[in-house]
């Protein structure tokens, strides 16, 4: 899928601004209670996050609802 393919989620839990030390798999644990659930807000992020490993200060992450990816609700 390429970038111009993404269609960004409208149900969102929150937007998360990142702050120094910030990682998807802490947000995951904050919002789904689940740490391993970081690849979700990876996926709705697809246009802004190449690396998981690379998010910065100031960056602004989508956190998703899980249902709003076909997902089972939290």
């Amino acid at each position: 899928m390429g970038p111009w393919d993404f269609v960004p989620p409208t149900e969102l839990v929150t937007i998360e601004k990142v702050k120094m030390g910030d990682s998807l798999s802490a947000y995951a644990l904050r919002h789904y209670g689940d740490l391993q659930l970081w690849p979700e807000i990876l996926a709705a992020n697809r246009d802004t996050i190449d690396d998981p490993d690379e998010i910065f200060p100031g960056q602004e992450i989508r956190i998703p609802r899980r249902t709003g990816f076909g997902l089972s609700s939290i």
